[in-house]
């Protein structure tokens, strides 16, 4: 795993935030991420967190979470969190022929396109 410095949350992630924290419809998945994964990769020096792939652009990944979201008793909006946040590989299609052949954690699962 690689030592990753975070920076500042990118203004439109922030902003977005507080629009939907008005209007009490705040969670991740509608979260502005397309911005905060460019900054990501740019932290990351355009390489994967974990597997040191890597990565040119925002479809090169996706995000994951260092306290995963579904863990029991997280402290509130740590999904939202961007100092929870980074970027790695697979994005959102996997490079033909690696369909089959990425697995998520070690799970066994396939790789999932709505992550």
């Amino acid at each position: 795993m690689k030592r990753i410095m975070k920076g500042r949350s990118p203004g439109c992630f922030v902003t977005g935030k507080k629009q939907m924290q008005r209007s009490e419809n705040l969670t991740y998945e509608n979260m502005p991420k397309a911005a905060a994964k460019l900054q990501m990769l740019a932290e990351q020096g355009y390489i994967c967190a974990y597997t040191m792939q890597a990565m040119q652009m925002a479809d090169d990944c996706h995000i994951e979470h260092v306290v995963p979201r579904n863990q029991p008793n997280q402290p509130l909006n740590l999904d939202i969190d961007y100092n929870n946040m980074l970027a790695c590989f697979p994005g959102r299609k996997p490079p033909p022929g690696l369909e089959s052949k990425i697995s998520i954690r070690s799970t066994g699962k396939r790789w999932n396109a709505n992550r």
